[in-house]
């Protein structure tokens, strides 16, 4: 079976060199959750989708379908930004119920964490540019 076209340079693949950040696709998939899962550091898990936009605007950022795993004990808050609003989906500390965070850095203090940034780069995770004759899986 050949290579689809495009394959080669990224174009379109979502982790590719050359994937382009339609709006609706977003930027936040299973290696974004497993890095956020499993580093102690991090007190919540963002399900944030930031779509890179020029240098002198804000990133866009959107929740997008996610498929979320953990192991038994495993227990972190999961948000994310939807239009500039900020919520608390699973796991809410202080067995609050899921829902609108109505000041993200109040929310954090509270907490004591640390308010939530975008990424340096979206997405974090990229894989390396596909080879001329290879499948991507």
């Amino acid at each position: 079976m050949p290579v689809p076209a495009g394959v080669e340079s990224g174009a379109g693949y979502r982790y590719g060199p050359g994937f382009d950040h339609p709006e609706l696709t977003g930027t936040f998939g299973c290696r974004e959750w497993a890095f956020q899962l499993y580093d102690d550091g991090r007190p919540y898990i963002d399900v944030t989708s930031y779509v890179p936009q020029k240098a002198d605007v804000a990133p866009k950022a959107f929740i997008r379908d996610f498929l979320g795993f953990a192991r038994f004990g495993d227990s972190k808050p999961v948000i994310g930004q939807q239009n500039g609003i900020w919520y608390c989906l699973l796991e809410c500390p202080g067995r609050d119920q899921p829902g609108r965070i109505l000041d993200i850095a109040a929310w954090a203090k509270e907490h004591g964490w640390h308010v939530p940034t975008p990424p340096t780069r979206a997405p974090t995770f990229p894989d390396p540019p596909a080879v001329p004759g290879t499948y991507l899986n």
